[in-house]
């Protein structure tokens, strides 16, 4: 059966809307954007992992896992910690979605 990307998309959204809480409308902007590139990869990596080696699918994953983090922290109220939580939870509601990119995350 064929992923549903924007459910995913959507599952992931709603993931990092509740790890920020109140912070969220100040961050909804770029963190949806960001939430977006980080299930593209996620999708590009389910596509491709047979000809990909793990090195290449742990860089790629890191990129967007820390580019997003990046993106919240620079919003006034968002803390390292309360980005890191919105980056797991985001990370976590896309393999609950997509079981087999376990290893790669």
């Amino acid at each position: 059966m064929a992923t549903d990307w924007n459910s995913v998309r959507d599952a992931a959204v709603v993931a990092g809307k509740e790890a920020l809480g109140s912070a969220w409308a100040t961050a909804s902007s770029g963190a949806t954007a960001q939430i977006s590139a980080l299930v593209g990869i996620a999708e590009y990596v389910q596509g491709n992992q047979n000809s990909m080696s793990a090195d290449e699918v742990s860089h790629l994953v890191a990129q967007q896992k820390t580019a997003l983090q990046n993106v919240l922290i620079g919003y006034e109220g968002i803390g390292f910690a309360d980005a890191n939580n919105a980056v797991a939870a985001t990370v976590n509601s896309i393999l609950s979605a997509v079981p087999e990119l376990l290893g790669f995350a």
